[in-house]
């Protein structure tokens, strides 16, 4: 296997751990932690990566690899994962919050409206 796939799997598994807080030395060890985060096309990827990592350091079946698909993969999850932010990821969950606080809110006072109009004080 080229060395620049072995490196664009290190990095991957370098960014599972920052992102995610994954434990693992190899891509298949920290994949489990953080699989439910990714998305469904790229979990595919990640474990065609995760399958392919081991059998890059034999010499014979590594040039039995895809090598395209790997690069392609690869590069998928490289692309997501540099485009996450833990700050990004906290400010969506805040507004998230805040956004179903204020649709509860309002759906009360809208109840309140239509109980005070039925009993007729409104």
């Amino acid at each position: 296997m080229p060395p620049d796939i072995a490196s664009r799997i290190a990095r991957i598994t370098a960014l599972l751990q920052a992102e995610f807080r994954a434990s693992g030395a190899t891509l298949a060890d920290a994949l489990p932690q953080c699989r439910r985060r990714l998305p469904r096309r790229l979990r595919t990827e990640a474990d065609f990566l995760a399958e392919i990592e081991p059998l890059a350091a034999h010499p014979r079946l590594a040039r039995q690899l895809d090598l395209v698909r790997a690069d392609t993969a690869s590069t998928a999850l490289l692309t997501h994962l540099q485009t996450l932010s833990r700050g990004r990821r906290r400010m969506d969950l805040v507004l998230s919050v805040l956004g179903s606080v204020a649709f509860g809110l309002l759906a009360m006072l809208v109840l309140l409206v239509l109980v005070l109009r039925w009993r007729g004080d409104v």
